[in-house]
């Protein structure tokens, strides 16, 4: 045990880093902020593609996607479908939300996986909305 002298009692202490631990914390910190900015940047790049065995439509205009909902939205009517009044019945919100995020120079198209994800019951049809040929957002209006 230290024995603590009485000129030592009741006078501050001082830690002395030395100059090595203080660079060394500093690029810790820095690598662990870099390298959190990296993964961010990562994700953030990502673009979603279609696979080339799915049926992907040409680009289509907001007015033909609601008019060609609307003719849907009546079928379902007609065949006595609980659904609400609204374009793409229970997905009208994704659908509100899909073209809420479209901009200038963006496409939206009508797409189907292909048959054999249909046949595992994977398959999926849809809009989607794509921004310099990545997809951005999907409304999905079939799946199995």
């Amino acid at each position: 045990m230290k024995a603590v002298r009485k000129a030592d009692v009741g006078q501050k202490r001082s830690f002395n880093f030395s100059g090595d631990v203080v660079v060394k914390f500093l690029v810790a910190v820095f690598m662990m902020i870099g390298c959190s900015a990296s993964v961010a940047g990562t994700l953030n790049d990502r673009c979603d593609t279609f696979s080339s065995t799915d049926e992907v439509s040409s680009p289509l205009t907001i007015e033909e996607i609601e008019k060609q909902a609307m003719t849907e939205l009546l079928t379902w009517r007609e065949e006595g479908l609980p659904v609400p009044n609204a374009l793409f019945g229970h997905s009208n919100a994704r659908w509100l939300e899909l073209k809420s995020m479209f901009q200038p120079g963006d496409q939206i198209v009508r797409y189907s996986s292909d048959k054999l994800s249909w046949n595992s019951l994977r398959g999926q049809r849809g809009y989607a909305l794509l921004r310099s040929g990545c997809i951005i957002n999907k409304l999905v209006s079939a799946q199995s």
